[in-house]
């Protein structure tokens, strides 16, 4: 619907760190706590390491988030649409069945491919998306993305769901956004799941996103 997708840059150091959130509408405590997080940074950018470069996309779901709605304005979730190994056109959540859910074809959705494009161009050596609802860590299993997701955890007192994510969440996922960047340039991605939908959580969150910068 021609909304912006912004992208917030800190450092200049040869390692990227990004950060995503509002990639389902419905959960704007990830954007919200996100677009905090890039406020935060920049008042206190000197915190940020030398060698490193901090990148932000609060919200990468510009009309889901308008609309309050999990899914893109063309009714597909976003975090489904990826061209994962396991993406496919039909997708479970937790309402039921959803025929064009994961889009029509991989990586159909401007969203997607701007996502993608951005990851390609960044070559991040992490990243963490910001989802809700549930005081959860998962990771896609890449490179050290489970030690990493166990720091995370641990300094926020979340559990992890590194085996078992569609158990917990009770549905199978696919096409996922972490999966894809870990099949296709084996990056190593953790997913945040905050304690409720909506909120601010950049609080609760600093200490271990400051731990993020460091990694």
């Amino acid at each position: 619907q021609g909304r912006p997708i912004v992208a917030y840059s800190f450092g200049s150091g040869v390692t990227t760190v990004l950060f995503t959130g509002g990639m389902h509408g419905s959960e704007p405590s990830g954007y919200a706590t996100m677009l905090a997080w890039a406020q935060y940074l920049q008042a206190y950018g000197g915190i940020v390491p030398a060698d490193k470069r901090i990148v932000i996309v609060p919200n990468t779901n510009p009309d889901g988030i308008a609309a309050n709605s999990r899914n893109d304005s063309q009714n597909v979730n976003i975090d489904r649409n990826f061209p994962s190994a396991n993406w496919e056109a039909s997708i479970v959540t937790a309402s039921g069945t959803l025929p064009t859910g994961g889009g029509v074809t991989a990586g159909s959705e401007p969203e997607t491919v701007a996502l993608m494009a951005l990851t390609r161009q960044l070559q991040p050596r992490l990243e963490v998306s910001f989802h809700a609802q549930g005081a959860l860590v998962g990771a896609n299993k890449y490179a050290d993305s489970t030690a990493i997701g166990d720091v995370y955890a641990s300094t926020v007192g979340y559990s992890t769901m590194y085996y078992n994510a569609e158990a917990v969440m009770g549905y199978p996922m696919t096409g996922e956004y972490e999966d894809w960047m870990g099949e296709a340039m084996g990056i190593p991605a953790i997913l945040i799941e905050l304690p409720t939908t909506s909120g601010n959580y950049l609080t609760s969150q600093l200490t271990a996103l400051k731990k993020m910068l460091a990694i």
